[in-house]
């Protein structure tokens, strides 16, 4: 597995081929361990205003969905 480090300023970012996808099921696993209480884990966003929002508030999670 990859591992990544963060120092609380750094971000990644990924870009998807622009081509349709037939997907019938979409797995997503993440660890992660973070000092912090508030945080955005991950955040993806489509050309139509969808959106998919995993975040850390008061150190509880937080998963936000637009399709």
């Amino acid at each position: 597995a990859d591992v990544i480090n963060f120092d609380g300023q750094g971000v990644i970012s990924y870009r998807f081929k622009m081509k349709k996808m037939k997907i019938l099921k979409d797995v997503i696993a993440l660890k992660f361990k973070t000092g912090e209480s508030d945080g955005v884990i991950l955040h993806g966003e489509g050309q139509q205003g969808d959106y998919i929002t995993l975040e850390l508030r008061q150190g509880r999670l937080l998963l936000q969905i637009n399709l």
